[in-house]
């Protein structure tokens, strides 16, 4: 389908979990968005909850703001490693690397805010109604070789849609 797409001189937007929907989704006659169900490991309830706090809250900002928006029962962090890996989370952060880095703290730090929500404790020493909104230091990373990330496509997508191997020795 791609082949016959990119042969027929369409755009392939890649997928983003800001703007792409479960299936594929034509923009305009040109241009084809990849649709977030067609990434190895991510399900259709994945999609699902995704696209809706997408529409309810806007869009994404970063990867906490991801986590602590996404229902992770329906999201699991292997889904968002396939996603991180596709490349439809590079509009979260500096690089892929850095949101691989940052998921692990961003989770953590999610279900430990979630904990404090139920059990009614906003902190140590607080005694406020408000819960303080949560705010981490996200950690980066250098980026990846074109290598790398080609292979994380390949893995996700089956393609690369960033490059190609050959690209650094075309000339």
């Amino acid at each position: 389908f791609l082949d016959e797409a990119v042969a027929l001189g369409l755009t392939v937007l890649p997928p983003d979990v800001n703007a792409s929907r479960y299936m594929f989704e034509a923009i305009d006659p040109n241009t084809i968005r990849y649709g977030l169900g067609a990434v190895k490991g991510v399900g259709q309830n994945a999609c699902e909850a995704i696209n809706a706090e997408c529409l309810r809250g806007g869009v994404f900002s970063d990867m906490l703001d991801f986590c602590q928006r996404v229902d992770m029962t329906k999201v699991n962090r292997r889904a968002v490693e396939a996603l991180v890996h596709a490349g439809a989370m590079d509009a979260l952060g500096r690089n892929r690397p850095s949101l691989l880095a940052q998921l692990p703290e961003a989770m953590k730090a999610t279900e430990q805010h979630a904990r404090e929500q139920e059990s009614g404790q906003n902190s140590l020493f607080g005694g406020g109604d408000a819960a303080p909104p949560l705010k981490i230091d996200l950690p980066e990373v250098d980026d990846w070789p074109l290598a790398t990330k080609l292979h994380g496509e390949r893995e996700t997508l089956g393609l690369y849609l960033s490059g190609h191997p050959i690209d650094p020795v075309r000339d």
